[in-house]
């Protein structure tokens, strides 16, 4: 009889762990998830030179013409204006 209870115990601490760990990797994937949308939306994102605004570019690029920092711009992606024709 203790022998069998003790198993049961062991059994329901190795299913608590286990269940703790898959729950713990889960939460980091999603964070992870998270994260990566963070860059997606933001690598999304058109910065362009002030002086210059053919000059595009990522956040923390710098003018290619006058070494000004880039500063987001109004457009959301350069691809948009690519697609049509004047």
């Amino acid at each position: 009889m203790k022998k069998s209870i003790l198993t049961l115990t062991a059994s329901i601490l190795i299913l608590w762990a286990s269940s703790l760990y898959l729950t713990g990797c889960s939460q980091k994937r999603n964070e992870a998830n998270h994260e990566n949308m963070m860059e997606e939306s933001s690598e999304s994102k058109v910065y362009a030179c002030p002086m210059h605004p053919e000059i595009v570019g990522k956040q923390g690029d710098k003018c290619s013409k006058c070494g000004m920092a880039l500063k987001e711009s109004d457009r959301t992606s350069n691809s948009d204006h690519e697609n049509h024709k004047h």
